[in-house]
C-alpha cells in the first residue's frame, strides 16, 4: 500500500529558508523513478507527492519539493504516464499553457464548409491534457510508470520543440512584466512580433511551428491532420 503519512513544509521551513534545500531536477527524477518502480500505480497527486518527498528525504532530510514540480518533471522526462479526470470550470477563457505540465497548448483547427478556419480544440504535446470548446480543468490525476523509452526519435524531438516554445512564452511574460511600467514599454510590440515569427510563422521554415509540422508529417499517428488535404496545400493561413 501507498504510505498515508503527510510530509509538509513546517512554519520553520517558511521562516528560515536555510532549514531546507531544493533538490535538482535530476535528483527529483531519480526519486520519481525509484517510487514508480515500487508502486506501479499511484491513484492521486497527493500520494505521488508524499512518496517522492519521502524518497528524497532518505537522501537528504532537508530536501523539499512541491507536487506540481514533481508532476512536471515526471512528465517532461517520460517517467510518468498519466490519466486525467476532468471537471467543468466556470472560466470562459481557454488557457494557452497546459495546467498539468505548464507547456504550450497546440491549437487543432479545421475548415468549415464556407472556408473559414475554426479552432476545434487545444491539446498538450507533453502530456494527455486536451480541451474542447467547453472549459474543463483537471480534477484528479492517476499515475503509472511511463513506457516512454520506446518513443520514436521524431516524437522526442517534437516534445523538446514544444518545451522550447513554452520557454519562449515564459520569457515573453517576464519581458512584458519588466517593461510594462518603464520608458521601454513601446518596444513590447516589436518584441512580440519577433517572438511570434520565431514561434508560429507559417512562412519561415525555421519557426518552431513549422519544424514541429515537418517532424510530425514523418511520424505515424502523431495527430490527425484535417487541414492537410490537397485542396488546402497552398493556403498560407493554415
Amino acid at each position: 500500500m501507498v504510505p498515508s503519512e503527510e510530509i509538509v513544509y513546517t512554519q520553520n521551513d517558511l521562516d528560515n529558508p536555510m532549514s531546507y534545500r531544493i533538490p535538482s531536477d535530476s535528483q527529483v527524477s531519480n526519486a520519481i523513478l525509484a517510487v514508480v518502480e515500487r508502486y506501479p500505480h499511484i491513484s492521486t497527486q497527493r500520494e505521488l507527492e508524499v512518496l517522492v518527498r519521502a524518497e528524497l528525504m532518505k537522501r537528504d532530510g532537508k530536501f523539499r519539493v512541491k507536487g506540481t514540480r514533481i508532476r512536471r518533471i515526471g512528465l517532461e522526462r517520460d517517467i510518468l504516464g498519466l490519466r486525467i479526470e476532468y471537471r467543468e470550470s466556470s472560466s470562459k477563457v481557454l488557457p494557452r499553457l497546459c495546467p498539468v505540465c505548464g507547456y504550450s497548448l497546440e491549437s487543432v483547427r479545421n475548415m468549415t464548409l464556407d472556408g473559414n478556419i475554426v479552432e476545434m480544440r487545444r491539446r498538450c504535446m507533453i502530456c494527455p491534457y486536451e480541451i474542447g470548446q467547453k472549459m474543463m480543468v483537471p480534477g484528479k490525476y492517476e499515475f503509472i510508470r511511463s513506457k516512454g523509452d520506446g518513443m520514436p526519435d521524431g516524437l522526442k524531438a517534437i516534445k523538446k520543440l514544444e518545451m522550447a516554445r513554452s520557454k519562449l512564452m515564459e520569457a515573453s511574460d517576464l519581458i512584458h512584466s519588466a517593461l510594462q511600467s518603464t520608458m521601454l514599454v513601446h518596444r513590447i510590440k516589436d518584441f512580440d512580433g519577433d517572438l511570434d515569427a520565431l514561434s508560429a510563422s507559417k512562412e519561415r521554415p525555421h519557426s518552431i511551428s513549422n519544424m514541429i509540422a515537418d517532424l510530425a508529417s514523418k511520424e505515424e499517428d502523431v495527430w490527425t491532420r484535417p487541414l492537410s488535404s490537397v485542396k488546402n496545400a497552398h493556403r498560407k493561413d493554415i
